[in-house]
């Protein structure tokens, strides 16, 4: 299921044998056991790592405040835009920091509840192709 995401994906035995810089420990568990796993990585990792849903029983344990806004900043450094002139689409709970921080934070209206309180606008679901409805409702 990994390497859908990951196209370079390499197993090892031990961590000792990565020569690269980590950004995130992708892990997939049961729908079910979500919340369960989110919460007991919190417990134990809290002053290490933030843990996050990105949905579907996907949990992210990132390097703090290495996540999507601050992902977009660094772009709109180069680019020369402030997250303030950005819009951004998300449903997960690892969107939760772009869609705050963006000018324009979208999110799917299947979204988590974190995202649907934050959100400037809601749009269709994924399934409804919610993005593209909202770029030729309001950006086209």
């Amino acid at each position: 299921m990994s390497s859908h995401y990951y196209h370079r994906l390499e197993k090892v035995k031990s961590f000792s044998d990565i020569h690269d810089k980590i950004l995130k420990f992708a892990i997939e568990c049961p729908v079910e056991k979500t919340d369960y796993f989110i919460q007991l990585f919190k417990d134990k990792l809290n002053q290490y790592s933030d843990v996050t849903s990105s949905g579907h029983g996907d949990i992210d344990i990132i390097q703090p405040g290495i996540h999507k806004a601050n992902g977009l900043k660094e772009l709109g450094d180069i680019l020369d835009i402030k997250l303030s002139e950005m819009c951004a689409f998300g449903d997960g709970g690892n969107d939760l920091e772009m869609i705050r921080e963006v000018g324009d934070g979208v999110v799917m209206k299947n979204a988590v509840p974190a995202l649907l309180e934050v959100a400037n606008h809601v749009t269709d679901t994924n399934d409804e192709e919610g993005v593209l409805n909202y770029i030729e409702k309001n950006i086209l």
